[in-house]
């Protein structure tokens, strides 16, 4: 939260369909320590009429990213949000603890939280490691992360080299070590299935979210008056884990994301692995038309 508005679309629509009886958002943790992250999630909440979903705040050390913020902490200040709120990682200990059936983990940021929480020990809210959580407690993880070539030719890219993905790039130790270690299905949502799928913000429909546009668009120089579009990859990730989005994209057969030192994805097929990957169908653009009403 606060470095490309898409973050802040991802959580609208959530609360959106929280609305309308589709999910339940159990909590919400900050995969970055800019200042004002958690405040701005805080805020958002707060405009669909949530204030009491809990917030959890990333613990430092701060990824190199965390030096550039968009719209953050202008959104904390406007509203008067402090970044107050659980540690990240303790807040999901205790959400998964708690949680009665099964539910699924949508990372939409670095996975630095996720490999912390795997790595984590027993503690007053639960006996039982991360992992063990996580393996108890989890449906499936997706993941806005990675770029990989079986999409290339739909996506326009055919013969381009492959793309190090923002995302992973910003902590690959903590992407490598998600991908080998967790232990429940995880869906890789890749850069080419939001890049040219495009929203649109408008500014009487939720005040905190087209704020955080707005600042987006003052940070950068971009147009913005009474409305803004941008690329959903983190929209895309969260409707691919809540919504049946078949007519839109494929979903590979189980195999193995490999992650390299550079951050580069692969897939490949392999029986009894338990990572998939999201497939472009010809009319993956359409799939705006159910990222409205926000």
């Amino acid at each position: 939260m606060g470095a490309d508005c898409d973050d802040a679309v991802a959580l609208a629509l959530l609360l959106q369909k929280m609305r309308r009886g589709e999910c339940e958002i159990l909590c919400v943790t900050a995969a970055t320590t800019r200042r004002g992250a958690a405040a701005a999630i805080a805020a958002i909440c707060s405009g669909y009429s949530y204030p009491d979903i809990p917030v959890g705040k990333m613990a430092p050390p701060p990824l190199a990213c965390d030096k550039e913020d968009s719209f953050a902490e202008a959104v904390a200040k406007l509203y008067g949000k402090e970044d107050v709120g659980t540690d990240a990682v303790s807040l999901m200990r205790k959400t998964l603890e708690e949680a009665e059936e099964k539910v699924v983990l949508a990372e939409i940021g670095p996975l630095t939280n996720v490999a912390r929480l795997l790595c984590s020990p027993p503690d007053r809210y639960s006996d039982k490691t991360g992992a063990e959580l996580v393996w108890r407690k989890a449906e499936a993880l997706f993941v806005m992360g990675g770029s990989f070539s079986e999409n290339y030719k739909l996506w326009g890219r055919e013969g381009q080299s492959p793309l190090c993905e923002w995302n992973i790039a910003q902590d690959v130790v903590s992407a490598r070590f998600v991908a080998e270690n967790i232990p429940v299905p995880i869906c890789f949502v890749p850069f080419e299935a939001g890049a040219e799928v495009y929203a649109e913000i408008r500014e009487a429909e939720n005040q905190p979210l087209w704020d955080c546009a707005r600042e987006f668009a003052r940070k950068y120089g971009l147009p913005c008056k009474g409305t803004f579009s941008r690329p959903c990859w983190d929209p895309v990730t969260c409707l691919c884990a809540v919504s049946d989005v078949r007519k839109y994209y494929r979903f590979s057969e189980f195999g193995k994301v490999a992650i390299s030192k550079e951050g580069i994805t692969t897939f490949s097929a392999e029986k009894g692995g338990n990572a998939r990957i999201v497939l472009l169908r010809e009319n993956y653009r359409d799939v705006a038309e159910k990222l409205v009403g926000f």
